[in-house]
């Protein structure tokens, strides 16, 4: 009898259960920001969107800009000091000049939100995002600056060779605000065509050779790497294509060292594919206010350059000549002549 109760309980149960599901959540106000202020250019850009709902799902508002944007909110960016005092309040001003390629989100009123000012070592930067529409509120975030710093190695003067003991060493030191360090080269080449010598490309390649990350905000700490001499030439033959028609010019390299802030070093780490089969990852914001539920980023790098390095002679003797290399056909000038790896090792073509 017991049995035929609870089945008959459990029955009822089931039939007056309303089978309806709901996907949509009650409306949030959802701001999405991202800027990243980079110290070493005279202008930034935020780029400042809404959250969207509809019964049509993802599709719904997608082409619709009322959807994507605020209506004219008000934008700006306070530059306070080193002992907290707001120095001075800067609007941003809107910037419709960048075109888009077509996709999935409509174009129309594509706009980002410029900053022109210089930026300064040691102050902070807040950014204040009043949406200028009826009970939304108000959303902000703050950063501050990520100091100057320098490439202690190799030193700008001298010549780069991947050849020398175990490759070429990149020497540094942490700066203040700066906890992500990353490090990579890149390298300059012409491409011209062997049938007409007034075809000539300028193409460059990039080679990121590693982060690191710094134990603290106050800087001083010393870091180094090694850029091995395998690992590159391998790098250029995995990610330069072999053409048979074209020789190339090597130009120069750069070496650049990018230091970005606390918040986007997490923001970084969060949002970087797993690695293991735990695959939900946290959410991590600091973009703060309106209803809490914001997405993005706002936060500040600054970077370290030596420009236009060059190849010492056994380094550029291998871009040219190596096992790896050959393939991509880099010429060497030698006296009158211009020679280049063909076929094989070491088959030389003037």
């Amino acid at each position: 009898m017991r049995k035929i109760i609870a089945f008959l309980a459990i029955t009822i149960i089931a039939v007056s259960c309303n089978q309806e599901l709901i996907v949509n959540a009650p409306w949030k106000d959802v701001s999405a920001i991202y800027g990243i202020l980079d110290r070493t250019s005279d202008t930034n850009y935020i780029r400042v969107h809404r959250g969207y709902l509809g019964d049509e799902g993802i599709s719904g508002g997608s082409q619709e800009p009322d959807s994507l944007y605020y209506i004219n909110p008000d934008i700006k960016i306070e530059i306070i000091n080193t002992s907290g005092q707001t120095m001075e309040t800067v609007s941003l001003i809107r910037d419709e000049s960048k075109d888009l390629d077509s996709g999935f989100f409509t174009t129309e009123g594509y706009h980002t939100f410029r900053f022109d000012k210089t930026l300064v070592d040691n102050f902070s930067y807040k950014l204040i995002v009043d949406k200028s529409e009826s009970g939304l509120n108000q959303v902000y975030a703050s950063t501050p600056m990520v100091d100057d710093f320098n490439i202690g190695s190799p030193n700008q003067n001298r010549s780069l060779n991947y050849a020398f003991r175990n490759g070429v060493e990149v020497k540094w030191e942490s700066t203040e605000n700066g906890r992500l360090y990353q490090v990579k080269t890149r390298m300059h080449y012409l491409e011209m065509s062997l049938t007409d010598s007034k075809d000539i490309v300028s193409k460059y390649v990039d080679f990121s050779v590693t982060t690191k990350t710094a134990n603290s905000l106050n800087g001083g700490q010393n870091f180094i790497t090694t850029i091995g001499y395998d690992s590159y030439y391998r790098f250029l033959a995995n990610n330069i294509e072999v053409n048979q028609d074209v020789i190339r010019f090597y130009e120069g390299t750069d070496i650049v060292i990018v230091a970005s802030a606390d918040d986007l070093a997490t923001y970084m780490s969060v949002s970087a594919p797993a690695t293991t089969v735990v695959q939900d990852k946290p959410h991590f914001t600091n973009i703060m206010g309106g209803d809490d539920a914001n997405a993005g980023i706002f936060s500040s790098t600054n970077k370290a350059e030596n420009l236009a390095m060059k190849l010492a002679d056994d380094s550029m003797d291998s871009l040219v000549r190596s096992m790896l290399t050959c393939d991509l056909q880099f010429a060497d000038r030698i006296g009158q002549d211009t020679v280049y790896c063909q076929g094989g090792l070491y088959p030389i073509k003037k």
